[in-house]
């Protein structure tokens, strides 16, 4: 499903339940807020977002527990419940979108070797997208792939 298609489809839920998201991304850069941006209304459901493409960039627009993060592997489905919760958290929002991956010509999976650098018997991780919500109760987590 494109991009485009899965805002529209989150603008039209948004507007009737009457929620707003976050969004926090990294190699997207931007690309999941504008489509949502890109909708009409808006203003209505999108609370805000950032990019998140650097350790700098997270600590200045994230608040994340140093402890929380401890241990979590990079781009897991888990690390990225940990950045839309807080993306949904620091913003005061209902949902929170996570997109977390690497860019560029160097890019951790666009390589043919399937090991990460430094570590020759490790699998090379996946962008990952997920989200989370309702901010009043439980906090599910459903990854996109």
């Amino acid at each position: 499903m494109e991009l485009h298609t899965l805002a529209r489809e989150a603008a039209v839920n948004l507007l009737k339940l009457g929620q707003t998201v976050a969004v926090a991304e990294s190699s997207t850069a931007g690309l999941v807020s504008a489509s949502l941006l890109a909708i009409p209304g808006a203003s209505a459901y999108y609370a805000g977002g950032s990019v998140i493409y650097t350790r700098l960039s997270r600590k200045r627009f994230l608040t994340l527990d140093p402890a929380l993060l401890a241990g979590l592997a990079p781009l897991s489905e888990e690390m990225v419940r940990v950045f839309a919760d807080a993306a949904r958290t620091s913003l005061n929002a209902e949902w929170g979108i996570a997109e977390l991956g690497a860019a560029g010509p160097t890019g951790i999976w666009r390589t043919t070797s399937r090991a990460a650098p430094g570590f020759p018997h490790a699998p090379r991780p996946s962008p990952r997208a997920g989200r989370c919500g309702p901010r009043s109760g439980p906090t599910p987590f459903r990854p996109w792939s």
